[in-house]
């Protein structure tokens, strides 16, 4: 059983899910003293010599349902006063490569940097200790438009109902 450690290198991963071989990865703040602040380090045992590492991430918005959480949280923020706001451009990231590992190297290392994506187009970039063979099926990002949608359509209704909600309050005071 060989051990692939991945550390992530950047802030950017928010909300992403990072899988090896299908299994997701539990990530935890770097105890090493000569890491940057945001590194995160996951680990996790293989079974075999090759591995699929996939990057993804998800929004709120395009879940199903999506209309009933976000007036439930616009609730919650105080018809939408302390809510955090949506992202306006959702990129989703696309990220699949596959991992040949060296023969005799028990304990490996990824290391991802997830890289803007109004700079070079591609998602991320990958260095590693360990691999013969890197073959990036896809890096990139995608745009959702489905979530942009979605944001002003929930902006416009949070608007209008934080308008109705002052004016129903204003009233109850009036009287």
């Amino acid at each position: 059983m060989s051990k692939l450690t991945i550390k992530i290198l950047s802030q950017d991963y928010v909300g992403s899910t990072v899988k090896v071989n299908g299994e997701a990865i539990r990530f935890k703040k770097s105890k090493d003293p000569n890491d940057k602040p945001i590194t995160r380090v996951g680990e996790i045992e293989l079974g075999s010599k090759k591995a699929v590492l996939e990057v993804s991430n998800w929004f709120e918005l395009e879940r199903k349902g999506w209309f009933f959480y976000a007036f439930f949280f616009w609730l919650i923020g105080v018809f939408g006063i302390l809510s955090p706001r949506y992202e306006k451009v959702c990129h989703k990231i696309n990220f699949k490569t596959n991992l040949e590992l060296m023969e005799g190297k028990d304990d490996s290392l990824v290391e991802i940097k997830f890289i803007s994506p109004f700079k070079l187009g591609y998602a991320m970039e990958l260095n590693s200790n360990f691999t013969t063979s890197l073959s990036n099926e896809s890096n990139r990002y995608t745009r959702s438009y489905i979530a942009e949608r979605r944001r002003k359509v929930v902006s416009i209704l949070g608007f209008f109902g934080t308008i109705v909600a002052m004016i129903f309050v204003a009233n109850l005071f009036i009287v």
